[in-house]
């Protein structure tokens, strides 16, 4: 058997695990029922009013998704790249992360979480896609990146009509949150032939750590709370996926 034969085999297993995965993970929600939103998820440990800024710093720590995001969206604009539309609307995700975040920060409610998550919904897809395309061989990456993008926004559509209908339900946003970023690990490690973008989910690991110890950080340094070290962690991911970007790019204009 020929090295391309066994490469075919290993991408078609990988294919069968994903969705396992994805199909077995979907069974498990729906047999789970409804996630409804924590009636304490708004109360934050930061409660520090700077200036008239409501929760200071759990609102401007979303500065830097601004600065990568804008930076982000240019830099694919003004070059060549494979799977350019993904590149790009992670970068916009990730500017409008910012404003959700710091919106919904400024003044926690679940209407204003809704802009919140829907920003971050399109991040996670986008990047989700962006790994997709470079392991797999697709016909079309536009419809697959749409198609992607959509399940994260009705995700986010499903949650908030339940709410006003009193029955929220985070089921579906669950799936969007947690099986790209399992399947995304699953891929690196199957063909190790990516390893640099684990930089990118150890920055989003450590993210989540921070923000589950979100009054126990703000109680050790008595200054800032863990969710406001979470927005900075979540920024040192889309930046390092930018430095990677931007490294790509370079060796690009070398060849060429």
């Amino acid at each position: 058997m020929d090295l391309l034969s066994l490469e075919n085999r290993k991408t078609k297993h990988l294919k069968v695990l994903l969705i396992f995965l994805v199909i077995s993970s979907s069974i498990f929600l729906i047999l789970h029922g409804p996630i409804p939103q924590s009636a304490s998820y708004h109360s934050f440990a930061d409660h520090y009013t700077f200036y008239g800024i409501n929760n200071f710093y759990n609102v401007v720590s979303n500065f830097p998704f601004f600065i990568v995001g804008a930076a982000g969206i240019i830099f694919i604009l003004k070059n060549d790249f494979l799977y350019k539309s993904a590149r790009l609307c992670f970068f916009i995700g990730i500017f409008f992360t910012g404003l959700g975040s710091a919106y919904y920060h400024y003044d926690p409610s679940t209407s204003s979480l809704v802009w919140d998550r829907l920003p971050m919904a399109i991040t996670f897809m986008s990047f989700f896609s962006f790994i997709l395309f470079r392991n797999f061989s697709f016909r079309n990456h536009d419809n697959i990146l749409i198609a992607l993008l959509l399940t994260g926004v009705a995700s986010i559509v499903y949650w908030y009509i339940g709410e006003l209908n009193g029955n929220g339900d985070l089921r579906l946003y669950a799936l969007v949150q947690f099986y790209p970023v399992v399947a995304i690990i699953i891929i690196l490690l199957w063909n190790r032939n990516d390893r640099q973008m684990f930089g990118v989910i150890f920055w989003y690991i450590a993210a989540k750590i921070f923000e589950a110890t979100d009054q126990e950080f703000l109680s050790m340094t008595e200054v800032i709370s863990g969710h406001t070290i979470k927005h900075l962690m979540a920024a040192c991911a889309a930046i390092h996926l930018f430095v990677l970007f931007y490294i790509e790019n370079k060796s690009l204009r070398k060849i060429s």
